[in-house]
């Protein structure tokens, strides 16, 4: 088996609202659809992609008003790392800061340049000037073009290793 990449990431909210207004607001994503948890009807689930909401741009949310503040340490993904054209970076910071966002960086990762923003739950959201980033559509040179990475935090980084590239045939970039 071979993974061709990831088709979303999903992660809780705490406020609805506060949710949509920062990923179509601040960050410009097409809200693809809401629907609803399958074991939990009664709890939404709200998908945000670019704007044919392909698979790879996703980043879906069930917001949980009583969910727990998350932390970030072993086990944990620590940030969502988004693609963006290296043109667009400096175009984000300032829009992002622009809105009262407090942007940090920018700062470099394997020679790419990123910025990273907290969305209304703390999720660390990084916007990284990604070379290989495809065009969302022709006419939005700097829109969020997909994931582009999921940092981890984790113990035992050889087990992890070796789960990315022997079960689902990631290749390491560093």
């Amino acid at each position: 088996m071979q993974t061709a990449g990831l088709h979303h990431i999903t992660a809780y909210a705490t406020n609805a609202q506060a949710n949509a207004d920062f990923y179509t607001g601040a960050l410009g994503l097409r809200l693809v659809k809401r629907t609803v948890n399958f074991d939990r009807p009664e709890l939404y689930h709200l998908y945000y992609g670019d704007h044919a909401g392909n698979p790879g741009t996703l980043l879906t949310f069930f917001p949980v008003p009583e969910a727990a503040v998350g932390r970030a340490g072993p086990g944990m993904a620590t940030a969502i790392t988004l693609a963006v054209k290296p043109a667009a970076l400096d175009g984000w910071a300032q829009r992002l800061a622009g809105q009262g966002h407090a942007v940090e960086g920018p700062f470099e990762r394997f020679g790419a340049a990123v910025i990273a923003v907290r969305d209304p739950d703390g999720l660390r959201i990084e916007l990284e000037a990604a070379a290989d980033a495809a065009l969302a559509s022709p006419a939005d040179t700097g829109a969020i073009t997909g994931i582009h990475a999921v940092p981890l935090t984790v113990t035992a980084a050889k087990a992890t290793a070796e789960l990315l590239t022997e079960v689902f045939g990631y290749v390491p970039t560093g």
